[in-house]
């Protein structure tokens, strides 16, 4: 495969985490490698012994370990059904891509030319998610994924679930939205706000705290 920070097609970086999907009826190994490219393989290309030669679709950043890469579907807020792949990162935040992206990069050419300067990225368009010290995760039912982590402040690991659509946890910082003083204003952001910070208490066990 053709590793764009590194500006060179490459042997030797080794898969660190991968999943099977199925893209426009086809299934494809997509494949998150050291530092960090993402590459998909036909499933139908793969024979012991052979040669296969994947299709880089992203550079997501350098000096970087994947951990995780999941497959899971997931409500928008208009109750739109949507299906992503989540690649989880050990120094890095978590890149959440849509299943038509990755099957319109499957569709097109993939990354042959260097990206122009180191941490750059390219390729398939990711969300940046603020998954920080999550080391595995599993696709946990229609409205959450589950995750184990290092919890930063006490070091202890953690079993802990993430709403899809907004993978943050309340109670892992302290928020504006609930200083005293705090005023929703009458407008659909704040509505909005307002409604997704109550149901994310009532996640954690706080639905007594909602405003």
């Amino acid at each position: 495969m053709y590793h764009a920070a590194h500006a060179q097609n490459e042997t030797r970086a080794p898969i660190r985490a991968m999943t099977v999907i199925d893209l426009d009826g086809e299934p494809f190994v997509v494949a998150a490698y050291t530092c960090t490219p993402l590459v998909t393989l036909p499933v139908d290309s793969l024979e012991d012994g052979a040669k296969v030669t994947g299709k880089t679709i992203a550079e997501l950043g350098y000096g970087n370990t994947p951990l995780e890469v999941i497959a899971f579907s997931a409500a928008d807020m208009e109750g739109k059904i949507g299906s992503y792949v989540l690649v989880v990162n050990r120094e890095m935040a978590a890149d959440l891509i849509t299943f038509d992206a990755l099957t319109e990069a499957v569709a097109a050419d993939g990354l042959s030319t260097p990206v122009p300067y180191l941490g750059a990225t390219a390729g398939v368009p990711t969300t940046t998610l603020p998954l920080a010290g999550v080391m595995q995760a599993a696709d946990q039912d229609n409205q959450f994924i589950l995750t184990m982590r290092r919890n930063i402040d006490s070091g202890a690991t953690e079993l802990v679930s993430f709403r899809k659509g907004a993978f943050f946890r309340l109670s892992d910082f302290i928020s504006e939205y609930n200083f005293p003083d705090y005023e929703y204003e009458d407008d659909p952001f704040s509505l909005g706000t307002r409604m997704i910070q109550n149901m994310l208490k009532a996640d954690e066990g706080d639905p007594d705290q909602a405003r």
